[in-house]
């Protein structure tokens, strides 16, 4: 039976008391499946609901009225329907959560449409917050709910809603957007039937349980169907959990009073895991049950499997399970528990026996059981057919099996059990006895067997030869058998041993129907079984006790797990007893004499000794001391006349003893105590006045009184303010040669009935009053002196006598003095602790240090207010637990905090100190040093707590990370590295140094720089080394030579640094060859273009808008004829210009300078100098900075050709023309093109130079265009050579005509030889055109993320042209294979990227130790509009542990030799974001890695994307 002793608690009212016990009874009255299969669930739930409602419980989760939901009502349901059934909880739980937010902030006008039916049971309710991507979190909600006039229009999903698909309404949680996040959440009734809501899928879940995923495609609900106001879902969700979140745990407790001893870690049972599934909450999983399919006992220990075969619950199973379980556990073995119902009488017949062993053998396919015990007969007989199959070899106990038939057993099976034993006749006998004017007894029975004790006690009944009839009565209904029983008389004998049915055909268990006839029938009903006798339903007999037989059965089987043999050890009967009840006793007249001897009684509720036992044994020990007082006082009343005066005293002092202490317990103030103590001690000594002091010690030992009462007397002002002042604080007495300091210096008691005669006075101050008696007396505790009474000035005096009878009050002020000094020793104790704690505050606070208190046994801790803090919570905010803490610990470092975590629990490790992560509030991962120890054990040694401190290391871990990667640098710098001594030795020296010299570092570390600088000696070291600076030493650009001899150049940057007291030298060392080459091949580039600059007569101007000042060539000043040295500005520029042309090239200035303009600039205009006009060809291009209105021109950059000659043989050609025939005319015109393909040419060059400009990448592009020029110089020196031959040419032939000696030989010269030079400057031309196209398409498609048409294997062939300079300075190779016709309509530029990217990947790190490698590009044939490139290497390899980190940004195995841990990144991002592809890498280490794109013919439009990858903006 479970514990309801909580039931009495203040907390609950009789409402409470009254819902429990008709819990208790519905739920015995109606047995609820445990196992449903999935297709049955819908069908349960609503067949569940039913039975609550006609129950009456569903109404209590549902508000009625004006009345609020009761949590406490709420638990109590919950606890006990989890205790029967996890679904049925659930369909409780649902219902009352789905409607929880019309309840608590539903309008009138809701609350009556929907609270009704939910509380009827006819519509189901549904709480819809989940979604996929949010989970649970309100302010991370996607379901949008937009408002159209009247109605919210919803659009979303929702996942794993319960009563998902049989709900008729769902309270939805959407996004209206009145603010961002959770503030932005509205709630919504939203009706099943209402279109657009659909169930998508039906989530199955190993458990039954209702789960959807619900959609909602423009679902159109009233604005009338909201919940409170806009934007308050967010409270009104977390206001109904903050409800139904206590019932998670009353449910919680429902389940473990269901699971009992099945609690511990790996004892599982099927329905109590299906009920803990049901709720879904995986806080009770980790609290209560750990269990799975596969269910597998400790590696360490012997397994027992308990097969019942009633259910949990049915009390005579409770009360065997209860007694083999306690035997087992308290065995040395303690084996691991299994437990198994078969739920015989519950299940309709025919009982599923197949599925249950099907069930067993999946279960247990892994577990090897080392004993079976087997209650009842049901479960007997099941093992009987299916032990061999599923549990073969395995011995058997059986526990109360009536029917067991040893040759029903295979031989090769050890079984052996206790036997079920009903001794009808005795307990006949015993009713007999009881009854002895019974006439009859009455039986209720059964004719089918059940197979149960039941039906062998009736057919016992049923042969007994008695003296009176026994009448049985079959097969009568519930009601039958109930009116049978009413009519029956008081001294009639009666058994019920029978279920029945009612009117209704609702069947009812044996408990069930005794139950009804117990309280219906006037006659005593007696019983076979000891569960019903102590429940109260039946009077008693000779009968089995459940948990008796049960303990009988577990030591049988303890014997066998020990190692005995089953057959060896006898089978036995159950031990029998006669028990009764009290309680039906007294309801039929027995007294216990008429019992049986040796008779048990049950149920008797305690006598008033029982319960006050030790208050009777105090009175009466008190009575009796005090009539023994009495008794005394009576007597010395006889033998002398003062007897009343000391019988007074004595009860005064009693009295005064008993008020003073009932003070003390009742709390007053120990000063007020002690006040009224001294009150009474004046009234018993008939004294004037006293005090009651505490005799305190000095350092030395010497003793000073401090008093605790003490008369007034004073006498003055002074000494009536200094009585004022310290008198609540007790006033002190140092001086010990007086009355009472002879006391404390004696110990003895001091009696002085003339003071100022007594030796041991030392006189009173002036004013004192007089003192005519005086009496000290000491009170000890123990053999210690703790304080002092005085009394003075009583008439007579004082005598040993009255000294004697005050015993016991000096006794009582002892001990309220100890008591004193025990709460000033807690209060001093209480205070050290607190400063204590304050200093550890401090402390922890000074050294940035968390605290934690972890308690081991329910892992919940204590943590303070600098342990939150570190994670960015207020103090108060963070609640942690064991299993809280390990989540927030980082993924990387779980291993080892939990395996640290469970060695503390397991109690092999006492202490720890251990470095992780931890997740702040905000997301962030902060490094924690964390120091602890176990500070409490309990009786076995187990640990109960661990305590420790966190210290955030975060800037510590940064710095060593900072130190490592620094170490790292040096390390794999490109650069290299030298440390030497003052001697000129080399103490250190990275890898680039070794490499760069040709030594090993052990080799290098042996010699000097002399070995190394052939231009250093070591005299010449010594000699400048004394005292100098040895940075001073390396000289900036010397030479190095390697091992091998060869010298090559290099430039040193060093420094001195003073370590440890030496001073060492750290020298930067690079190698320059391949720099001086590349310098000098610069030079040379730039010496042949200035020389064609020069040639071809190009002038150049640079205008610095911001600086006001302008750069002329020398070309452009000999073109205008102005001196080198000249200064000329705009406005000499605009002088020079021909009068005619000057407003049309102001003109075109003014446009380049226009802000809204793309600040191009060309013009042809005439000039006018010292050698005349001149026609000029003038084109540039501004550069703008800022943006708006606040744009303005930066610079301004271009070129001045001298085109006079071309004017003047356009001139002469146009005059020409005119007598040349078509074909002169036609050659003509294509020198004109050629001109125009001249501009078209330059136009080319001044884009050129403007995206050079514009573009991030100007220096990455700068060999480009160094070889571009290089390239071009031969075509345009030709072209300018054959248009200078043209002109001088043109020239004579002018003169001729002007001179009219003009021939036709001459005529026919002129015309061949123009004619050869258009055909020279068309080729010529055409040539540089085609560089410039070829040049303009490169630095195209690397600056830019232009999307355009292109045949991908000539795109692939020049990105791989671009990658031979690296690949020929090394043996490795690359190799295409791509089919011809393949066109994509793509980004090029990002392609080249990843091509290029791979392909140096795979140079750096895939052939970093291969001798000769190959990188193959390999193209499938496109189907379906994409295609499969791959990139495969015959390299290293990647690492497994590596393979899926590879795209991660950062990630790099090689940090500091050639990888960023970017290249990857950004080949995954271009290929999946830019070029709408996947990529994926395989790699086997070893054999190489390879790449493989899949990539669509035409890419997405991912302009925006394809810009971010590092174009030029235009």
């Amino acid at each position: 039976m479970a514990d309801v002793s909580y039931l009495s608690w203040p907390f609950f009212e009789e409402r409470h008391r009254v819902l429990a016990a008709a819990l208790d009874a519905w739920a015995d009255e109606s047995p609820f499946p445990h196992h449903i299969n999935e297709d049955k669930v819908d069908a349960a739930c609503a067949e569940f609901l039913g039975e609550l409602v006609e129950g009456g419980f569903v109404k209590h989760a549902v508000r009625r009225g004006k009345e609020s939901l009761d949590v406490r009502s709420l638990c109590l349901i919950r606890e006990h329907l989890a205790r029967r059934s996890g679904l049925l909880d659930f369909v409780f739980a649902m219902q009352g959560l789905g409607a929880g937010p019309i309840s608590l902030f539903g309008s009138e006008m809701q609350r009556a449409h929907y609270l009704g039916d939910v509380a009827a049971g006819e519509r189901v309710a549904a709480f819809a917050l989940s979604e996929p991507e949010a989970g649970s979190d309100a302010a991370a909600l996607t379901l949008t709910a937009q408002i159209e006039g009247d109605h919210y229009v919803l659009n979303g999903e929702k996942t794993w809603i319960s009563n998902g698909g049989i709900a008729d309404f769902y309270v939805v949680f959407a996004r209206t957007g009145e603010a961002p996040g959770a503030k932005g959440v509205s709630a919504i009734i939203v009706d099943a039937d209402t279109p657009g809501l659909h169930v998508v899928e039906r989530i199955p879940l190993i458990a039954a349980h209702p789960l959807a995923r619900l959609s909602f495609k423009d679902v159109r609900v009233s604005r009338a169907q909201l919940i409170g106001n806009p934007g308050e879902g967010f409270k009104i969700a977390m206001a109904t959990l903050d409800v139904f979140r206590a019932t998670v745990g009353a449910a919680a407790l429902g389940i473990r009073l269901a699971a009992r001893q099945l609690a511990r870690l790996g004892v599982a049972g099927m329905r109590v895991l299906n009920g803990i599934r049901m709720l879904g909450l995986a806080v009770i999983l980790a609290t209560f049950l750990i269990a799975t399919d596969d269910v597998q006992a400790a590696p360490d220990r012997q397994a027992v499997l308990v097969l019942s075969s009633y259910h949990l619950g049915f009390t005579w199973t409770d009360a065997q399970v209860d007694g083999i379980m306690s035997v087992l556990e308290e065995s040395r073995l303690r084996p691991e528990i299994f437990l198994e119902y078969m739920d015989v009488l519950r299940l309709p017949a025919p009982y599923d026996e197949r599925g249950f062993a099907d069930h067993l053998g999946r279960r247990y396919r892994s577990q090897r059981f080392d004993l079976i015990i087997a209650t009842d007969d049901a479960a007997v007989s099941f093992l009987a057919r299916n032990q061999p199959s599923l549990f073969a070899g395995t011995p058997v106990v059986f526990s109360d099996a009536a029917a067991f038939d040893a040759t029903a057993w295979p031989p090769e099976i050890a079984i052996t059990g206790v036997i079920e034993r009903i001794d009808i006749p005795s307990t006949l006998q015993a009713a007999q006895r009881l009854r002895p004017k019974a006439a009859q007894v009455v039986v209720y029975a059964n004719r089918a067997d059940s197979g149960t004790g039941l039906d062998h006690a009736r057919d016992a009944l049923g042969t007994l030869k008695t003296s009176i009839p026994i009448r049985i009565k079959h097969d009568l209904k519930l009601e039958e058998i109930v009116a049978s029983a009413a009519a029956l008389s008081a001294d009639d004998i009666v058994f019920v041993l029978a279920a029945a049915h009612d009117a209704a055909g609702k069947w009812h268990s044996p408990a069930e129907v005794i139950g009804r006839v117990s309280a219906a029938s006037p006659a005593p009903l007696f019983d076979i079984t000891s569960h019903r006798v102590r429940g109260g339903l039946t009077l008693g007999g000779k009968v089995e006790d459940g948990t008796e037989v049960g303990r009988l059965a577990a030591r049988m089987a303890v014997r066998i797990l020990a190692g005995e043999d089953a057959r060896s050890i006898p089978v036995q009967q159950a031990p029998l007893a006669y028990v009764f009840n009290h309680g039906q006793m007294q309801r039929h007249g027995i007294n216990e004499s008429q019992l049986p001897e040796g008779s048990v009684v049950v149920g008797k509720l305690p006598t008033l000794y029982d319960q006050y036992r030790g208050t009777v044994w105090v009175t009466a020990a008190v009575l009796l001391a005090l009539s023994l007082a009495v008794l005394l006082l009576i007597n010395n009343i006889r033998r002398r006349k003062g007897a009343e005066s000391s019988l007074r005293t004595s009860n005064t002092l009693i009295n005064a003893i008993s008020q003073t202490q009932a003070l003390y317990i009742a709390g007053a103030d120990t000063r007020e105590v002690f006040e009224r103590m001294l009150s009474s001690l004046l009234e018993m000594t008939e004294s004037e006045y006293g005090f009651i002091g505490e005799v305190c010690r000095n350092e030395d030992g010497s003793p000073f009184l401090r008093t605790q009462a003490i008369t007034n007397i004073a006498w003055n002002d002074e000494t009536r303010a200094f009585y004022a002042t310290h008198s609540s604080q007790g006033l002190e007495f140092r001086n010990l040669n007086t009355l009472f300091g002879a006391v404390m210096t004696t110990a003895r008691p001091v009696i002085a009935n003339d003071p100022d005669n007594d030796p041991r006075r030392h006189g009173r101050p002036p004013g004192h009053p007089p003192l005519n008696a005086f009496m000290g007396l000491p009170f000890f505790r123990g053999d210690e002196l703790v304080g002092m009474v005085g009394v003075a000035n009583r008439k007579g005096g004082y005598g040993e006598q009255l000294a004697t009878q005050l015993a016991p009050f000096l006794n009582n002020c002892a001990s309220l003095t100890e008591a004193v000094r025990e709460s000033r020793r807690r209060r001093d104790a209480e205070t050290a602790l607190r400063n204590n704690e304050e200093r550890l505050r401090l402390a922890l606070v000074a050294g940035n240090l968390g605290f934690y208190d972890l308690d081991l046994g329910t892992g919940e801790a204590v943590i303070s207010a600098e342990y939150a803090g570190m994670l960015g919570y207020a103090a108060g905010e963070l609640q942690l637990n064991a299993a809280s803490w390990f989540e927030r610990v980082h993924p990387d470092d779980r291993d080892t905090a939990g395996r640290t975590l469970h060695e503390c629990i397991a109690g092999t490790r006492s202490e720890y100190q251990l470095e992780y992560r931890l997740q702040t509030k905000s997301g962030e991962w902060r490094w924690i040093q964390s120091v602890g120890r176990v500070v409490a054990c309990d009786g076995q040694g187990r640990p109960l707590r661990l305590l420790g401190t966190h210290a955030d290391i975060s800037a510590r871990k940064q710095s060593e990370e900072m130190l490592e990667l620094t170490s790292l640098s040096v390390e794999h710098a490109s650069d290299a590295i030298f440390w030497l001594d003052r001697d000129g030795g080399f103490v250190h020296a990275n890898d680039q140094a070794c490499r760069s010299l040709g030594y090993t570092r052990e080799e290098l570390l042996r010699l000097h720089l002399w070995d190394v600088d052939p231009d250093t000696s070591e005299a010449g070291w010594r000699e400048s080394a004394q005292g100098s600076e040895l940075a001073g030493l390396l000289r900036n650009g010397t030479r190095h030579r390697r091992k091998d001899g060869s010298i090559f150049p290099v430039e040193a940057s060093s420094r001195s640094i003073a370590f440890g007291g030496r001073v060492y030298g750290f020298a930067f060392v690079r190698d320059v060859s391949e720099r001086r080459r590349a310098e000098e091949a610069v030079r040379q580039s730039e010496d042949r273009l200035r020389q064609a600059i020069r040639v071809s007569g190009i002038g150049i101007f640079d205008r610095d808008h911001r600086a006001g000042t302008i750069y002329w060539s020398p070309e452009l000043r000999a073109l205008f004829g102005w001196g080198a040295d000249e200064p000329r500005s705009i406005d000499s520029f605009i002088e020079a210009i021909h009068p005619d042309d000057r407003e049309p090239v102001l003109a075109a200035i003014q446009r380049t300078h226009d802000v809204n303009g793309d600040g191009q600039y060309e013009a042809e205009y005439r000039i006018v100098g010292h050698s005349g006009v001149r026609w000029v060809l003038a084109m540039g291009q501004t550069s703008f900075a800022g943006d708006g209105g606040s744009r303005q021109p930066l610079r301004t950059v271009g070129a001045t050709l001298d085109i006079t000659a071309r004017k003047q043989a356009e001139e002469a050609l146009r005059r020409a023309n005119e007598e040349l025939d078509e074909r002169v005319r036609l050659r003509t015109e294509e020198l004109a093109t050629s001109n125009t393909q001249l501009r078209e040419t330059l136009d080319t060059l001044r884009r050129a130079q403007e995206e050079l400009i514009r573009s991030e990448k100007l220096a990455s592009l700068g060999s480009l265009v160094a070889g571009v020029a290089h390239e071009m110089g031969t075509p345009l020196g030709n072209s300018l050579m054959v248009a200078t031959t043209l002109s001088d040419r043109t020239r004579k032939f002018s003169q001729l005509a002007e001179g009219a000696s003009l021939s036709r030989t001459a005529l026919r010269d002129f015309v061949a030889v123009a004619m050869q030079a258009t055909s020279l400057l068309e080729r010529n031309l055409l040539q540089a055109n085609d560089l410039i196209g070829h040049f303009k398409q490169v630095a195209v498609d690397q600056t830019s993320a232009q999307r355009r048409r292109f045949d991908l294997a000539a795109t692939i062939g020049e990105i791989v042209a671009t990658l031979q300079p690296q690949y020929r300075k090394t043996p490795h190779r690359i190799r295409i294979d791509i089919p011809d016709g393949i066109v994509m309509d793509s980004f090029p530029g990002p392609l080249g990227q990843v091509i290029t990217n791979l392909a140096t990947n795979a140079l750096v790190h895939g052939f970093a130790q291969a001798e000769a490698g190959l990188l193959e590009i390999e193209v499938s044939q496109p189907r379906n509009g994409r295609l499969t490139m791959t990139v495969s290497d015959n390299g290293c390899g990647i690492a497994a542990e590596h393979l899926p980190r590879i795209f991660d940004p950062f990630f790099t195995t090689r940090l500091g030799q050639g990888g960023s841990g970017l290249g990857l990144h950004i080949v995954y991002s271009i290929a999946t974001r830019v070029l709408g592809g996947r990529i994926e890498a395989r790699s086997t280490p070893g054999t190489g890695t390879t790449f493989v794109l899949e990539l669509p013919l035409q890419a997405p439009d991912t302009q925006s994307a394809a810009a971010t990858w590092g174009a030029v903006p235009r």
